[in-house]
């Protein structure tokens, strides 16, 4: 099973003359405006047996540029652990402690790396329409600065200063106890411009949260919009401030789409059945 397709060159010659052996490729991300499509690549990609891809968006765009024909391509999601990620990790004095959310607080947040392409600038532009209507709402960043590439955190904390937002807005750098962060919040948001698949979706879907994404990529085939969560448009803090609104101001459609976001989880996305999946293929 080969994770990095880049190792196909390696792999390749090595398999010279051993033609009982299977070869299962995954591919874990996007490809654009790249074509394989010479020989060369022709000959390393011919071995593999099956391609797994993550959802049918990201199969869609490597089709184009890979010379796998579709009659190779297994789509098998990325799966979620249901008893490290689960609602029972909510705790009343971690939300005050972290967050510091009263009982009446709600709390919503991002989690993911700081990064322009992870879209926590328009999560705070959203942040701050929404302050002015609602009393007792915190947003909370975790994650650190994509590695080598410094000074996004600080443009962040900039605009929350000139946005008024400093007892609103709270960053909490990398952290470790994500399961436990993730069943403390209330509404979860993923404002990429765009992902391949979107694993803290899941995450926060296991752990009992209402969910709001973009439209952009793999989360398109996670999240039902309107049923377990909203898509709404990258780049688009209106958007988004309007999905947070729903939830902020009905209570009980917050918790009926985070029901079932769990219930979808546990029958689509736990690890067993997505194990089940890729064992079925060999």
């Amino acid at each position: 099973m080969v994770h990095q397709l880049r190792n196909l060159w390696i792999l390749r010659p090595a398999l010279w003359g051993l033609g009982h052996i299977r070869v299962f490729g995954f591919a874990r991300m996007f490809l654009k405006n790249i074509r394989k499509t010479g020989w060369i690549y022709r000959h390393l990609y011919g071995r593999i047996e099956k391609m797994i891809a993550l959802n049918p968006t990201q199969m869609r765009s490597l089709l184009p540029c890979l010379p796998v024909p579709e009659s190779r391509y297994v789509v098998v999601p990325n799966g979620v652990d249901l008893e490290r990620f689960h609602p029972k990790h909510r705790d009343a004095t971690f939300r005050k402690a972290e967050f510091g959310a009263e009982e009446d607080t709600r709390v919503v947040g991002v989690v993911g790396r700081l990064d322009p392409q992870k879209g926590q600038l328009e999560f705070v532009e959203a942040a701050a329409e929404l302050s002015r209507e609602f009393e007792n709402v915190r947003f909370i960043l975790v994650g650190e600065e994509t590695t080598g590439e410094p000074g996004y955190e600080l443009k962040l904390q900039q605009r929350v200063r000139e946005l008024g937002l400093d007892n609103v807005v709270k960053f909490l750098g990398h952290r470790n106890d994500i399961p436990k962060i993730m069943a403390s919040l209330d509404i979860f948001v993923m404002p990429s411009y765009e992902e391949a698949f979107g694993n803290v979706i899941l995450e926060a879907m296991a752990s009992g949260q209402a969910v709001i994404a973009t439209n952009a990529g793999g989360p398109r085939d996670i999240v039902s919009s309107g049923d377990w969560g909203y898509l709404v448009a990258p780049r688009s803090s209106q958007e988004l401030a309007q999905a947070i609104r729903n939830y902020l101001s009905n209570s009980k459609l917050a918790c009926a789409h985070a029901r079932m976001a769990r219930e979808v989880v546990e029958k689509k996305y736990g690890l067993p059945h997505v194990m089940s999946q890729i064992e079925a293929l060999i």
